[in-house]
């Protein structure tokens, strides 16, 4: 959702959207006459497969001659769909690909760079690197202009609008200083809490954390301490985090 989000507004003319009234597919770009949507999904049953191809239909009948693509995304690590045993599951979802459903199955490769890209931002907005948050998504936009391409326009060539930090990706932080506040992580008491849960488990969901912290707001807070902690370290999974403790020399 943060490729979609963030990395998706570079594209010329796009308008990035949640939808509404979706149950699967959550997330929009649109343009005069076309739009592409997204779902996020990592489970395997096929009934819920069947319902996420039976959106995708709707929504393509609903739009009329409007063109739309409507987009799975599955990493290697998740199981492979539709299985052969899905029969009625796999004719709806062979009905839903001729109305621009489609399952992209990720390499190793692009979700590593994925991830690297989400984790360099974040360094950006935290002040962790030299360079402004604001500038480093720019920079990652015109790195991924090829796969926004792909998914967009099926290879066609997109023009990349340049990002500064009065554009679209300062909206929500119009100015990203250097240095990141304290306030901004985990007072004191909660990292200790942190620090002990995690060291003893040894890795645990991040819902189990905040329900230790007692608060769910903490949840961005607690990202940029773990970040920042030399013996802990954030796994983002399909559906949650993962914090493990990590023993340094």
């Amino acid at each position: 959702m943060w490729f979609a989000k963030d990395v998706g507004q570079a594209m010329t003319g796009v308008k990035v959207t949640r939808t509404s009234g979706r149950r699967y597919f959550s997330f929009e770009w649109s343009w005069p006459g076309r739009s592409v949507y997204f779902a996020f999904e990592g489970g395997d049953h096929w009934r819920r497969w069947k319902a996420i191809a039976d959106e995708a239909i709707t929504m393509a009948k609903a739009q009329g001659e409007r063109r739309i693509l409507a987009y799975v995304f599955r990493t290697p690590d998740l199981a492979r769909v539709p299985r052969p045993s899905w029969a009625v599951a796999k004719a709806t979802m062979d009905q839903a690909s001729s109305h621009g459903f489609r399952i992209v199955e990720l390499t190793i490769d692009q979700v590593c760079e994925l991830h690297a890209a989400r984790e360099l931002y974040s360094n950006a907005l935290q002040g962790n690197i030299a360079f402004s948050g604001p500038a480093t998504l720019a920079w990652l936009q015109t790195r991924f202009a090829p796969f926004l391409s792909d998914i967009a326009t099926a290879g066609l060539p997109i023009e990349v609008r340049s990002v500064d930090a009065g554009g679209p990706a300062a909206k929500e932080q119009p100015k990203i200083e250097q240095t990141t506040a304290a306030s901004d992580n985990l007072d004191g008491d909660s990292l200790r809490r942190v620090l002990d849960l995690v060291r003893e488990q040894r890795i645990v969901d991040i819902s189990v954390v905040l329900d230790r912290l007692g608060r769910a707001e903490l949840r961005d807070p607690l990202l940029r301490s773990v970040e920042a902690h030399p013996n802990l370290k954030a796994h983002p999974g399909p559906k949650t985090i993962f914090l493990q403790w990590r023993i340094t020399a």
